[in-house]
């Protein structure tokens, strides 16, 4: 076996097991999107928004995936109930590995203004499952996730159910599935974002260089979600 054949066979596990990884917890999330649309509080202009409360089904998905999963939650479509404009019920995991409820501020004439209908991760779950980012969830305990979120329709609006996930863990994970291989290898996003890397040469966010070789695709047409992410050789 030749030392590119050797570096392919590297490339296409670590692309493996990195969409396994991320579709494990979208099967999750579309299981309790299909639970929300067929239940009796999808099909009601006016639901109570207790028929949509999410704590038995979002504290054990986040148990279960604690080293992956830092939050998850429902994001409410904007006058989906009387009374308060904007609704989110999101629950996370904090520094000392406890999952709290978030409580954020509507208040559109505070600094700690979240308009979660303007943000890319609502914005985009709405055409179908989505991951946005990475970016930093200044929202929670200052991490580096990216979200993954999909649509949740009814007769009150779109309302979106989603999750962040950990950007350590993933690339935990990216560079157990590889080791420490030469030349490094990056897993990027679109525009070359680096979301995981086996080299302290490429933070997370920085933009990769362009590839000089094969490049690996990490989802493809069949999955439910299908960002550009991929991974490749860095240098010769």
């Amino acid at each position: 076996m030749n030392e590119h054949t050797g570096l392919d066979d590297i490339l296409d596990r670590a692309a493996a097991t990195i969409r396994t990884t991320v579709l494990a917890s979208q099967q999750n999330l579309t299981e309790l999107r299909r639970r929300l649309e067929e239940s009796r509080a999808a099909a009601l202009t006016s639901p109570d928004r207790q028929d949509l409360w999410l704590a038995d089904e979002i504290l054990p998905f986040l148990q279960a995936q604690s080293l992956l999963i830092e939050g998850a939650g429902i994001a409410f479509a904007p006058g989906a109930f009387e009374g308060p404009p904007a609704v989110l019920d999101w629950w996370r995991r904090n520094s000392a590995g406890e999952i709290r409820y978030v409580h954020y501020d509507f208040n559109p004439r505070s600094i700690a203004y979240y308009d979660y209908p303007a943000h890319p991760w609502f914005r985009a779950a709405h055409d179908g499952p989505a991951i946005t980012g990475p970016f930093i969830d200044a929202g929670g305990v200052n991490v580096n996730i990216v979200t993954l979120a999909g649509p949740v329709r009814t007769a009150s609006g779109v309302h979106v159910v989603g999750c962040d996930m950990s950007l350590a863990a993933l690339e935990s994970t990216f560079v157990r599935s590889i080791g420490a291989t030469r030349p490094a290898l990056v897993l990027v996003s679109a525009g070359r974002r680096v979301l995981a890397a086996n080299t302290a040469a490429y933070s997370v966010g920085a933009r990769a260089p362009e590839p000089t070789r094969r490049t690996v695709p990490v989802f493809d047409d069949l999955d439910e979600i299908h960002p550009d992410w991929c991974v490749y050789a860095i240098g010769t």
